[in-house]
This record gives C-alpha cells, structure tokens and sequence, in this order.
C-alpha cells in the first residue's frame, strides 16, 4: 500500500501539485505506525523525522509561492 501511495506522491510531486507533499506525509505517517507496532523503534522515529522534514517542506513550499 505505501509503494502505490509512494509512487502516486512522487508523480504528484514531479507535476508540481501541492497534494504530492501531503501524500509523502501520509505515507511517512503510516510507516511509523507499522514500525511502532511491530517494535521497532529506531525505524519509526526515522520516519517520523521525515514527516517533520515534510510539513517544513510544505511550510517553505507555501511561503515561496506567496512571494512569486
């Protein structure tokens, strides 16, 4: 299920559409459950460091399109 949501996320991305970046949110947020619930903690918090990179991406994604 992440791969397809990984795939559409980088499509989504590649055309310029806002939504890709919060597909990848999602995607990281699922990955750290399933890494939560099966015990591994190293892994989760890895994609829950990347889930923080993703909304300051989109933080700076919005602040550059408000100035152009």
């Amino acid at each position: 299920m992440t791969n397809g949501l990984s795939f559409t996320a980088q499509q989504r991305e590649v055309k310029g559409h806002l939504d890709g970046y919060y597909i990848w949110l999602l995607v990281d947020f699922l990955s750290f459950m399933l890494f939560i619930s099966i015990g591994n903690q190293i892994v989760a918090f890895s994609y829950l460091s990347m889930f923080a990179q993703g909304l300051v991406g989109i933080m700076i994604w919005k602040k550059g399109k408000g100035q152009a």
